[in-house]
């Protein structure tokens, strides 16, 4: 029963969250941002919440550097950590392409690096192109990366590496 229930919850997204006192804010709804195969595994701040810092890929727990604020009519995906605010980003600026690495930067507005859409097919993608391709958010085993893999139709598919579920903090098993 219980892995049903997950089953019917890992089509959620954003837009289908709880609104809470506790789980909305100014920046978003709180999620935590997990595999769409198996929620098991969860987009973390590596190492210190810098700008800078890496998004990595490990089991969910629930902890403070697995938790985002999702925003999705900025696009913003954003990491709030004692009093210090940044945006998930595609790092690099105008060189981010495929195998780009997704962190942490201090957000402003305009910037078309941490402007993200969830897709009807899970995938986080930017909301511009680089170079004519749309960029998505992809889990190499480690590191969250960027992929051309965006959807069923690239030339590559969909991978389920690159489809995530927004899930409310501690609903992950």
């Amino acid at each position: 029963f219980v892995l049903g229930a997950l089953a019917a919850t890992a089509v959620t997204s954003s837009p289908g969250l709880p609104r809470r006192a506790d789980f909305s804010s100014s920046s978003g709804d709180l999620v935590q941002i997990a595999d769409a195969k198996y929620n098991y595994k969860c987009m973390a701040v590596h190492g210190e919440a810098k700008e800078g810092a890496k998004i990595v890929v490990e089991p969910c727990s629930g902890g403070p550097y697995q938790l985002f604020h999702y925003n999705e009519k900025k696009g913003q995906i954003r990491f709030n950590f004692e009093g210090d605010e940044f945006c998930v980003d595609a790092l690099g600026g105008g060189s981010f392409g495929p195998g780009g690495d997704i962190g942490l930067y201090k957000c402003k507005r305009g910037d078309k690096n941490s402007e993200w859409s969830h897709t009807d097919e899970q995938a986080i993608t930017l909301r511009s192109k680089f170079d004519g391709q749309t960029l998505c958010m992809n889990n190499d085993g480690k590191y969250v990366r960027g992929s051309t893999a965006c959807s069923s139709e690239s030339d590559e598919g969909l991978p389920w590496t690159a489809q995530w579920n927004f899930l409310p903090p501690g609903s992950t098993p």
